[in-house]
């Protein structure tokens, strides 16, 4: 399980570090959408304004 919030009132553009999970989707769980896959580089999600993300992160 990921989560990913923005707290701020503006939307948030942010690089995270998963590369322990290189090869893992992630999918979100509300609309069971995947992701692009998780690689070595950092993870780019812009996020909406006081948004969230929850994500169950696959592996295939």
């Amino acid at each position: 399980m990921l989560c990913v919030s923005n707290l701020s009132r503006f939307a948030q553009p942010v690089e995270l570090s998963l590369g322990r999970w290189e090869g893992c989707t992630p999918i979100e769980l509300l609309g069971r959408v995947p992701f692009p896959r998780i690689t070595a580089k950092p993870y780019s999600v812009t996020l909406a304004p006081y948004g969230i993300y929850w994500f169950e992160l696959e592996e295939r």
